[in-house]
């Protein structure tokens, strides 16, 4: 090989070639400078990895492997089984084999979820603390206000002038179907503003928050239970003195106030937490059954159950909070 001239040198190939090819290399035998794909790479790993994180689960060959062994003896020179639990699987032939030190190890198996202590709903009181419920719904209305005021410059915009001549004359604006807001906001914003109201309800209720989704008149009788109350709260919301046409005065120039919310936000907002106690009965508690790590049991429980996942934060509680079942451990 020959040493590379003096225009080589100078060209862009020079840059992008091996410190020790520099001065034994050819123009030709140069690579071409490749771009870097580390960026590229994380930008993969963010995406990808809390997914393969929460779905991974184990496969069924491992769980033959680790399976609970059954206490042995030694007798002489062979191993013998003696005090095996009655309802441990047949472990696989080779474990009878292993030495005692490698069942030291923490056995890779599947977290148990721990059980709820109270086990029978009916034996639970079913009155509501209507206390707690309201001050649930206090702070979701300071947050929807917050918001209101902060992102929308026509709620800033109508806080001036008389409070109540205002409020009155927005109070009678109502007119029509349509409030001019997007299909969006209408139609799924306040369906989720009327479940999450609805479990202020359910959690307010020993009972009714032990209830899953099943066929039985108990559970439907509890959902309607918090549709009436979704209803109650989203009427305030739209007509009461601390709701909307008071705090930025909707309704008060025409168009923009229907009744579209009013009749949305409880009947869609019944049908979308009804929606997510099947997904939690039928989709979350099965998967998490078989995840291994309790930090993916709580991604799943808070990304598919949204709106319980803010009421159960207004209440205190953990986001993945379920009361009919043990905390993810």
């Amino acid at each position: 090989m020959r040493k590379v001239g003096s225009s080589f040198r100078n060209s862009r190939y020079w840059f992008a070639c091996p410190r020790r090819l520099r001065c034994h290399a050819t123009p030709a035998a140069v690579p071409r400078w490749q771009p870097r794909r580390g960026l590229a790479e994380a930008i993969c790993l963010v995406l990808f990895l809390p997914l393969a994180v929460t779905l991974r689960a184990e496969t069924p060959w491992l769980s033959s492997i680790h399976a609970p062994l059954p206490a042995c003896t030694i007798e002489g020179p062979v191993f013998s089984v003696a005090d095996a639990a009655p309802e441990a699987p047949p472990p696989p032939a080779f474990a009878l084999f292993q030495l005692p030190a490698i069942t030291d190890f923490a056995p890779l198996s599947y977290a148990p979820i721990t059980p709820s202590v109270a086990t029978r709903s009916d034996e639970l009181d079913g009155s509501t603390d209507w206390s707690a419920a309201l001050h649930q719904s206090a702070r979701f209305l300071f947050i929807q206000h917050a918001v209101r005021i902060g992102t929308q410059r026509k709620t800033r915009r109508e806080l001036r002038g008389p409070f109540f001549r205002d409020y009155i004359h927005s109070v009678r604006g109502i007119s029509g179907w349509d409030d001019g807001d997007s299909f969006l906001t209408n139609y799924v914003g306040h369906p989720m503003q009327g479940s999450i109201s609805g479990y202020f309800q359910v959690h307010s209720n020993p009972r009714d928050r032990m209830l899953g989704f099943s066929s039985n008149s108990a559970y439907w009788k509890s959902r309607l239970k918090a549709m009436a109350f979704n209803a109650a709260y989203s009427t305030h919301y739209e007509l009461g003195p601390l709701g909307e046409a008071a705090i930025g005065n909707v309704g008060l120039r025409p168009g923009t106030k229907g009744a579209v919310d009013l009749v949305i936000t409880p009947t869609l907002g019944f049908v979308w937490m009804v929606g997510e106690d099947a997904i939690d009965a039928k989709i979350i508690a099965p998967l998490e059954r078989r995840l291994r790590y309790p930090g993916s049991r709580r991604l799943l429980r808070t990304a598919l159950n949204p709106t319980r996942t803010f009421a159960n934060v207004l209440r205190g509680a953990a986001p993945w909070r379920r009361d009919s079942r043990g905390d993810v451990k």
